[in-house]
């Protein structure tokens, strides 16, 4: 025991405990290694990858597998809107127009021998000047419209109707527009077989 303490120096004590710290680094180290694809999915612990820790562009096409995204996956309130498909919220137009931009707009009326409007598309107003003769407000410049209509049987026969707008000019064949000139207002005349103006019921509607 004597030898042993003359032998015990600081210089040996320390010599002895660096190695001890050396060996037991060592076997901490190769604990802490892994093997090649030990790491799993079952390993992981749940949310620990983040996308701070993936670094970028590092996971590709190549690198997933396929079917693993699904559109329940992803947040889609994430997503911006589609190259490819940029003019895809515009779809409902057509050239940028409503589908109405290319159809033409009909207004119409059903009109009694006395003036009352039976049936009609909406804001059509009627006068009666006399006897056959009408005047219709369709509230809306239609003097570029086309006009069509006709009298409608009620079991005697009816002759030919007589449409003119009062756009350009308060005359007309059968009298002054009331109310002189108005490129709202279409003027209506109706007419028995013989062709003299007689009350009747009309159907009259104006094209675009």
């Amino acid at each position: 025991m004597k030898q042993i303490r003359q032998r015990l120096t600081y210089a040996n004590v320390m010599s002895t405990i660096a190695v001890f710290l050396v060996l037991g680094g060592a076997t901490a180290l190769a604990a802490s290694q892994l093997e090649k694809n030990s790491v799993g999915t079952k390993q992981l612990k749940k949310n620990a990858v983040t996308t701070a820790k993936i670094k970028k562009e590092s996971i590709t096409n190549a690198k997933i597998k396929k079917g693993t995204i699904t559109g329940g996956s992803l947040n889609l309130g994430t997503l911006g809107t589609v190259p490819s498909a940029t003019t895809a919220g515009n779809a409902d137009k057509l050239g940028g127009q409503l589908p109405s931009a290319y159809q033409p707009r009909i207004r119409w009326a059903l009109v009694s021998p006395t003036g009352v409007v039976l049936r009609q598309s909406g804001g059509i107003t009627v006068e009666v000047l006399v006897g056959g003769l009408y005047q219709l407000n369709f509230g809306a410049n239609v003097s570029n419209s086309a006009l069509a209509g006709n009298t409608v049987d009620n079991g005697t026969a009816g002759g030919p109707l007589s449409l003119m707008s009062c756009a350009d000019s308060e005359a007309t064949g059968f009298g002054s527009c009331l109310g002189g000139v108005n490129p709202n207002i279409v003027k209506v005349v109706t007419t028995n077989a013989a062709g003299t103006i007689t009350a009747r019921t009309f159907y009259l509607e104006v094209i675009g």
